[in-house]
């Protein structure tokens, strides 16, 4: 296996090897413990679904199950008994049903939820059970009907998605997905339509794959969806990763392709930047000094500098790629600014990690790997 702070660093290596390892222990972890503190509950609300669950527990999983996995509803109805745990078995249940996982099960809710298999939604419904292809459900009026998890069944819903090219693609929730998907918006949600979004991200998509490929994978293989958020202020991007939500970003709309591409690469770098905490610590407790970050305006820890540099220093090799590739002329003049900018922003991020005595040998190896193709 190839060093994992090394390929965690920039494009090149093997990520995807390092999340196909690290992302399902991850998930079957979680299993595990909402097995053990919620199995009465689920077992009392449901059939079939704790043997499907015990199985999923016992057996490897892939990257591609790991990811979008619904940990963040477990971890809740781990923490709160109130919360529907039943509810969060099925959402489990249906997402392993989507990526082939054999087993016949059913549950009933506390109150109509839809549930997501892969990216299709059911109608709201209060009980289902799942035999073979189909799904045969309840609504709260008592209407009973069984369908095919399929794109034309009546009432079900289909998660757009933006294209990312040898069947792959990123999926563009809008509110009908938020459930499903343990989604948290603290700062609400996008104001733009759909279709802009979905095009936001395709215009990122395709002026990546011209000018700087090598992001595609980097971006593609950690990110599989992007919730909107609003503009807070004019003219600005809000972006953010939340640690332990495999594969969900957040990043504001309007968002234009370029200022998109950018977040995509930010935010999928926190992606691998956390999956890599799973297995290791890239700082210790031997740095208590803070340091001023130009980004936030403030002064951080040394945890949030290599956080930082690590997102952005992938930023500053995205931009010039793009200068080195590209010809439309407003298109480089805005690069310059922006890539001088993070350039500037960052050479004391340099200083501060290659004297810091906080960084563990990983963090100092991901640090040194990126920085060497940034330059100190």
């Amino acid at each position: 296996m190839s060093d994992l702070a090394t390929d965690l660093a920039c494009p090149g290596g093997d990520r995807k090897a390092h999340l196909a390892r690290i992302l399902p222990t991850f998930v079957r972890d979680h299993t595990i413990g909402f097995l053990h503190k919620r199995r009465e509950a689920i077992a009392a609300g449901s059939t079939g679904l704790v043997p499907m669950l015990d199985n999923f527990r016992e057996t490897r999983a892939t990257h591609e199950v790991a990811t979008l996995a619904p940990i963040r509803t477990l971890a809740l109805s781990m923490a709160n008994e109130a919360e529907d745990t039943v509810y969060a078995a099925a959402l489990l249940g249906a997402h392993l049903t989507a990526h082939g996982r054999p087993g016949d099960w059913s549950a009933r809710f506390q109150k109509p939820h839809r549930v997501r298999f892969g990216r299709l939604l059911t109608p709201e419904l209060i009980a289902l059970s799942v035999e073979g292809g189909a799904v045969s459900y309840e609504t709260d009026s008592g209407e009973r009907r069984t369908i095919a998890m399929d794109k034309n069944a009546e009432g079900v819903l289909e998660i757009a998605a933006a294209d990312l090219g040898d069947g792959r693609a990123i999926l563009v929730p809008d509110l009908s997905a938020i459930d499903t998907l343990s989604i948290h918006e603290k700062e609400g949600h996008s104001q733009s339509e759909l279709s802009t979004r979905v095009s936001e991200i395709e215009q990122a998509i395709r002026l990546t794959r011209g000018l700087a490929p090598e992001y595609i994978a980097w971006y593609g293989d950690a990110v599989q969806a992007v919730v909107g958020l609003p503009v807070l202020i004019e003219g600005t991007v809000t972006s953010r990763t939340n640690p332990g939500q495999n594969g969900i970003v957040y990043i504001s709309s309007p968002c234009w392709g370029i200022r998109m591409a950018e977040s995509l690469i930010h935010e999928a770098s926190h992606q691998y930047y956390y999956a890599g905490l799973q297995e290791l610590n890239w700082t210790n407790l031997e740095d208590e000094k803070l340091y001023y970050s130009p980004y936030k305006r403030m002064d951080r820890p040394i945890e949030r500098i290599l956080l930082t540099f690590h997102a952005f220093g992938n930023v500053v090799l995205f931009y010039r790629q793009v200068l080195a590739t590209t010809t439309n002329q407003r298109l480089r003049e805005w690069t310059e600014l922006n890539l001088k900018r993070h350039e500037e922003d960052l050479m004391p991020f340099v200083g501060h990690l290659e004297k810091s005595p906080g960084l563990t040998r990983e963090g100092r190896r991901l640090f040194e790997t990126l920085a060497g193709r940034v330059g100190r």
